[in-house]
């Protein structure tokens, strides 16, 4: 009888729900820093880490309902297995959240995350004994997808039981996916600074007094300027910052010369 745990799940809508949740839980104090978790309390893009949820959101919760995992709590009746999400739980649950909403693949309904499918108030020890007949591993069985969540303070794979997820879902030959953020969150701010840049070139060149002998000079000098602020803003790992408006700018001004 029971559930089995290869339907343990949660939906995407569920996380969109979770996220809000946990929203209100900040707000009302009931997730609050610590000293291992000294998290911001207005921050809502990263957010208290798993394993804060974990004592003061989740197994609070949870108890109250008997002691069954938040998915159960959710779906009662199961939700079978289609994405296994692996992740190592010193993420902020925001940074979760966004990166596995933004990358769930498309057409699957039920996701394992060990944190929300796992009952946290009981001893889970004798379940994970056996690895390979572990609820991680009978959901890989279960499951198309791995979705990875990697995050901002150290790589997944410093969690053996990560290491294991990702052989174990190679050897199975599943389809491995890495999640991020929405691209348009880091995109918008530095296109929409490139083009104010842009702007304010043009306007300063056209503004110039006619006679002015260093006019043509003008435009070129303050776009290398903002490129190279352009560049220290973007920090070395945003690699999709759209270069060419101030390419074409640079080009525009060497033409004017």
């Amino acid at each position: 009888g029971g559930i089995p745990v290869d339907s343990w799940c949660v939906t995407r809508a569920d996380l969109i729900f979770l996220r809000a949740e946990i929203k209100k839980a900040i707000a009302k104090g009931e997730i609050k820093p610590t000293a291992r978790d000294n998290f911001d309390v207005a921050d809502h893009k990263f957010g208290p880490n798993m394993y804060t949820c974990c004592d003061q959101y989740f197994q609070p919760l949870t108890k109250k309902a008997g002691s069954m995992s938040w998915a159960l709590m959710r779906h009662p009746e199961g939700l079978k297995c289609d994405v296994f999400i692996t992740h190592c739980w010193i993420e902020g649950i925001f940074e979760f959240i966004d990166k596995a909403v933004n990358s769930w693949p498309a057409g699957k309904k039920g996701a394992y995350v060990c944190i929300l499918s796992n009952p946290q108030n009981l001893d889970i020890a004798a379940l994970i004994e056996v690895p390979r007949e572990s609820p991680f591993a009978k959901c890989l069985d279960s499951a198309t997808h791995m979705l990875v969540i990697p995050n901002r303070s150290t790589s997944i794979y410093s969690r053996l039981w990560c290491v294991y997820e990702a052989w174990l879902a190679s050897t199975m030959g599943r389809i491995i996916v890495t999640a991020t953020f929405p691209i348009w969150r880091e995109m918008l701010p530095r296109v929409g600074l490139q083009l104010l840049c842009l702007a304010i070139a043009l306007i300063s060149c056209m503004v110039a007094p006619p006679d002015c002998e260093s006019q043509t000079l003008i435009f070129p000098l303050f776009v290398g300027v903002l490129t190279k602020l352009a560049v220290i803003y973007k920090g070395p790992d945003r690699w999709w910052l759209p270069k060419y408006p101030l390419l074409m700018a640079g080009r525009v001004g060497q033409n004017s010369v």
